[in-house]
């Protein structure tokens, strides 16, 4: 495992300085010429991309799907800059709303979940039937980053994916939800839980569903995963929910290139979680002492364009890997 090549501001040192930082939205905007396609997930469910080609467009010119974390959608900050800076780069770019999900609130018949990673795959079978000589690479964020690397790891050949960024993902669903109960993350759960109840409610009024699943802002994220989740997604409990979801026991099948960044003081995502997982020799888990959960607000570093930390590393990964340039990470 790396060490910390991260450096915060040092005023900005610590765990919730972090993340409630990295969470403040920056003045990035989309892309001109960002357009929005909705794509088939099979079953008869659709859910949006908001994909950006570059101008010198080649057949092999790399697209990038991108996913956002819990609660979030294509449009959340770090979703825009990170594609914005592929983009700059000269990658096609593809901001992926899970089910539900932003814009995707309209044209999705099922709720979103953790364990979707056939959605990925729908996605990345999108780029190559519009790009068939496009290497696919995938880069996720928090609940999105775990969707990612599973993804990854149940393709069945490594030309499935040219390689696979995750930050801050929780690879134990069950270790990360209840590390979300603990008294220190209350912040953090109360407005997942009030954003995952309203999203719910949304969708029971948009698809005429008269259970109430005894939803309830008081009720915790296992409550609302247990009463809601499970019976959406067809599990058999939470338990099942949340093993089906984890991507830790699969790490060692992923065959592409993989990159994960996760901060040692993230209390969404705890970094013990990391002790006895296996890896393969593809890549490389950068574990830099603080950064927070989707954090990473460091200093100015030289040839990186912003305090982004995480988001500039991952684009040097991703050039690294394709022989486009880019910072050794390691």
């Amino acid at each position: 495992m790396a060490g910390s090549l991260f450096l915060p501001p040092r005023f900005l040192n610590g765990s919730h300085r972090q993340t409630v930082l990295g969470a403040i939205p920056g003045s990035s905007k989309p892309c001109a010429g960002t357009r929005i396609e909705a794509i088939d997930l099979g079953g008869g469910d659709q859910t949006t991309l908001h994909v950006h080609e570059p101008e010198a467009v080649l057949p092999k010119t790399p697209t990038v799907l991108l996913l956002h974390g819990l609660e979030g959608d294509a449009n959340r900050h770090y979703m825009i800059r990170t594609a914005n800076k592929f983009a700059n780069q000269g990658f096609r770019t593809a901001r992926m709303n899970m089910r539900c999900c932003g814009d995707a609130e309209e044209v999705s018949t099922q709720f979103y979940n953790g364990a979707k990673s056939e959605d990925v795959r729908s996605a990345a079978k999108w780029a190559r039937n519009n790009h068939p000589e496009s290497p696919v690479v995938l880069v996720g964020f928090s609940l999105g980053a775990n969707l990612m690397l599973k993804a990854a790891a149940e393709a069945e050949m490594n030309q499935d994916y040219a390689a696979v960024v995750a930050v801050s993902p929780p690879i134990d669903l069950h270790r990360c939800a209840t590390s979300l109960l603990e008294r220190s993350n209350r912040f953090y759960h109360k407005r997942f839980v009030h954003s995952l109840v309203d999203r719910a409610n949304r969708f029971r009024r948009r698809h005429g569903i008269v259970e109430d699943y005894g939803l309830s802002k008081d009720m915790t994220v296992v409550e609302f995963d247990s009463r809601f989740t499970v019976p959406m997604g067809g599990f058999r409990d939470v338990d099942d929910y949340y093993t089906t979801g984890s991507t830790k026991p699969k790490l060692e099948a992923i065959k592409c290139p993989w990159l994960i960044i996760t901060a040692r003081d993230d209390t969404i995502c705890p970094f013990g979680m990391y002790a006895d997982a296996k890896f393969n020799g593809h890549g490389k888990l950068i574990s830099p002492e603080t950064g927070g959960h989707l954090g990473f607000v460091g200093r100015r570093r030289v040839g990186d364009p912003d305090r982004r930390w995480a988001e500039n590393r991952a684009v040097d990964f991703v050039m690294e890997v394709l022989g486009m340039g880019g910072t050794s990470v390691f």
